[in-house]
C-alpha cells in the first residue's frame, strides 16, 4: 500500500491552541500561572502526565525545552531513552523554562489493520510568553498555551493527499485523534482557543479532529 497517496505528510496541517484552566466550584476558570513556582510545579506535572494524555495516540519521542535567552534548545532529550524524561524534569525544576516542544510519532494502523507509525507525524507545545523582566506577558489573554499539531492527516476523511478520499483511514484512526483531543480538554483540564486550519478547508475540521463531508462515509 502506498499511502502517501491518500493521505498527506506535511509541516503544520492542523493545529488546536488550548488555555490551561482549572475546576473551581464546579466550573472551568483560567489557570493562574503567575506565579513562578505554581507555574514550575504545573509545568512539571504537565509533562509527566503526557504519555496518559496521549495514549494510544502517539508516543513521544524527542522533547526540546527552552530558558530564557536561548533560542537554540537548552535542554534536548529524547524521550525513549532510560534517563531522557528524568534529565528533561531536572531542567524544568530551574523554574526558568519558556516553552517545551515534544515530537510525535503517530500511531495508526493501515488499512489491513496492521501497525502503521508517522515519525514525527505530530507535535505537543507548552508556550510561555514572557516579558523582559521575566514575568507572564499581560499583554495576551493567553500567555501560557498549549498547541497540537498535525503534519499527518490519516486522520481526515478528504485528505491533501494525491487520492483525496481518505475515508477507510480515517475512520481505523480518527477515534484515536479524537480521543486524545478529549482527553486535552477533560484531564488537563483546558479551554480549545483556536483551531488552526490554513490548508484544510474551513468546516472539516472541528474540536475533536476531522469533520467528514456529507455522503463520503457511505463510499466507504
Amino acid at each position: 500500500m502506498d499511502d502517501g497517496r491518500t493521505w498527506r505528510f506535511d509541516g503544520g496541517l492542523v493545529g488546536w491552541n488550548y488555555q490551561p484552566m482549572a475546576r473551581s466550584e464546579g466550573r472551568l476558570v483560567p489557570r493562574d500561572l503567575a506565579n513562578p513556582e505554581t507555574r514550575r510545579i504545573w509545568l512539571c506535572e504537565l509533562i509527566g502526565r503526557l504519555p496518559a494524555l496521549l495514549c494510544d495516540f502517539a508516543t513521544l519521542t524527542e522533547a526540546r525545552a527552552y530558558a530564557r535567552g536561548d533560542d537554540g534548545g537548552a535542554c534536548v532529550i529524547d524521550w525513549r531513552t532510560q534517563d531522557g524524561p528524568s534529565t528533561l524534569l531536572t531542567f524544568l525544576q530551574r523554574g526558568t523554562c519558556t516553552g517545551v516542544e515534544a515530537k510525535l510519532e503517530l500511531t495508526c494502523l493501515d488499512k489491513d489493520l496492521e501497525p502503521l507509525e508517522i515519525t514525527n507525524g505530530a507535535s505537543f507545545k507548552i508556550n510561555i510568553r514572557l516579558t523582559d523582566s521575566g514575568t507572564l506577558d499581560p499583554m495576551t489573554d493567553a500567555p501560557v498555551y498549549l498547541r497540537l499539531l498535525l503534519n499527518a492527516d490519516i486522520y481526515a476523511p478528504w485528505s491533501l493527499g494525491e487520492i483525496q478520499n481518505n475515508t477507510l483511514l480515517a475512520a481505523l484512526n480518527g477515534p484515536r485523534l479524537a480521543g486524545c483531543l478529549e482527553r486535552i480538554e477533560r484531564d488537563l483540564p483546558a479551554k480549545l482557543l483556536e483551531i488552526d486550519q490554513d490548508h484544510h478547508p474551513r468546516g472539516s475540521v472541528g474540536p475533536r479532529g476531522f469533520i467528514a463531508p456529507a455522503g463520503v462515509l457511505k463510499e466507504a
